[in-house]
């Protein structure tokens, strides 16, 4: 179980890079790579 908790974690993290990216460099790019982490 704690295997789950850990890789949502890791997954959270990922996707809150890819919005922080996105937020500093609004390009298509970026888009896509918050929309893949979501």
């Amino acid at each position: 179980m704690l295997a789950n908790y850990e890789d949502a974690l890791a997954d959270a993290q990922k996707m809150k890079t890819a919005v922080d990216e996105l937020v500093e460099n609004p390009t298509p790019f970026t888009l896509e790579k918050a929309k893949n982490a979501w």
